[in-house]
């Protein structure tokens, strides 16, 4: 029996946020990192698209689309 849900990953990562913004891949990844310096998170730690949707501005279900999750 086949699942009708879809897997749907929390965490971005920099060539994710190079598709949202248009950046480049290497801005994108410094981009990720302020982000989750300014979030104070740890090393381990991820950064969830719902953070970085808050910390941009933009809507979580737009970006889900548009990453196709």
């Amino acid at each position: 029996m086949k699942s009708t849900s879809r897997n749907l990953r929390s965490a971005i990562y920099p060539k994710d946020a190079a598709i949202i913004t248009g950046k480049s891949l290497r801005s994108a990844g410094r981009l990720v990192l302020k982000i989750r310096t300014d979030l104070k998170k740890g090393s381990h730690q991820l950064l969830t698209i719902g953070d970085f949707c808050n910390y941009m501005g933009l809507d979580t279900k737009e970006i889900l689309l548009k990453l196709n999750l």
